[in-house]
C-alpha cells in the first residue's frame, strides 16, 4: 500500500477543503482529555499542560493561531525520535489508518513514553455508516490504507506490550454529518467490498457527496442515526 505524502494531504486539506472538516468539533477529544493529568478537554483546550504536535504538512504561517502551551514541528515520527524526548500522554487522532506499517507506527509511539505513559488513539471504526458509501475516495489508499474493529485494535496493543486501560466507541460528532448524508443518499450501500469502482457505484457516490455538501452543517442528520463511526483506545506500559 502506498500512503498519502505531504504533497497529496497539503493539497486534500486545502484544494479540498478537508481543513473545514478537519476542525469540527470531535468527541474523541474530551474523551482523550480524561486521560491527561490536566485540563478538560484536548488540544486549544489544554491549558494547564504543554504539548508538543508533529505534522507533516503543518505550514509555519498558522503558528500564530496556537496557543501559547503548545509547539507544532513540521516532521515525522522518526525525526521525533531522535531527540530523545519523553511524554505522559502520546496521542494520535485519525492517523493509525493512513500509516502503511500500523504496527511499527505504534511501536515507535511506546519510544516516546515516560514512566507509566498513555498511548491514546482514534480511528475510524469498523462497520460503521462511513464505510457503506461505494467509491468514497476518503475510503481508500492513499487516504485510508486500513479499517479497525475492537478486536484488531485490542491485537494490536498487545502486540507492542500495551495494556489496554480504557476502549470506547465514539459518539457522532458535528464534524461527521458529511459521512451521515453522503450515505443518507447514496443509493448503493457497500459492506465489506466498499472500493467499488464501477460507473454505478461513482454515481452513487457522487449523489450522495453533492446532497452532503448542501445539507452537512445546516441540518443535523445525527439525530437520526447515533451510529459510531469512530473509536478510541487507550494503553499504557506494564
Amino acid at each position: 500500500m502506498i500512503a498519502g505524502d505531504q504533497e497529496f494531504y497539503t493539497a486534500l486539506y486545502r484544494n479540498l477543503r478537508f481543513d473545514r472538516f478537519l476542525a469540527g468539533e470531535r468527541y474523541e477529544f474530551a474523551l482523550a482529555a480524561r486521560h491527561v493529568s490536566a485540563g478538560s478537554t484536548f488540544a486549544r483546550q489544554l491549558h494547564d499542560v504543554t504539548y508538543t504536535g508533529i505534522d507533516l504538512s503543518f505550514d509555519d504561517s498558522e503558528a500564530e493561531q496556537l496557543p501559547p502551551n503548545s509547539t507544532i514541528r513540521c516532521q515525522s515520527l522518526d525525526h521525533h525520535l531522535t531527540e530523545g524526548r519523553l511524554y505522559e500522554v502520546v496521542s494520535a487522532f485519525q492517523v493509525l489508518e493512513h500509516v502503511d506499517d500500523p504496527r511499527g507506527f505504534l511501536e515507535k509511539m511506546t519510544r516516546l513514553l515516560g514512566p507509566s505513559g498513555k498511548i491514546i488513539i482514534a480511528v475510524p471504526l469498523a462497520p460503521s455508516p462511513a464505510p457503506e458509501v461505494p467509491a468514497f475516495p476518503i475510503n481508500m489508499p492513499p487516504h485510508h490504507l486500513t479499517f479497525w474493529t475492537k478486536a484488531a485494535l485490542h491485537r494490536l496493543f498487545s502486540a507492542v506490550g500495551l495494556r489496554v486501560v480504557h476502549y470506547s466507541e465514539v459518539p457522532p460528532s458535528p464534524a461527521e454529518d458529511f459521512l451521515f448524508w453522503s450515505r443518507r443518499f447514496s443509493w448503493i450501500r457497500q459492506g465489506r467490498e466498499f472500493a467499488r469502482l464501477d460507473r454505478y457505484a461513482v454515481m452513487s457516490m457522487l449523489t450522495g457527496v453533492a446532497a452532503a455538501k448542501l445539507l452537512a452543517g445546516r441540518v443535523n442528520y445525527r439525530r437520526a442515526d447515533h451510529r459510531p463511526v469512530n473509536h478510541l483506545i487507550v494503553g499504557q506500559l506494564p
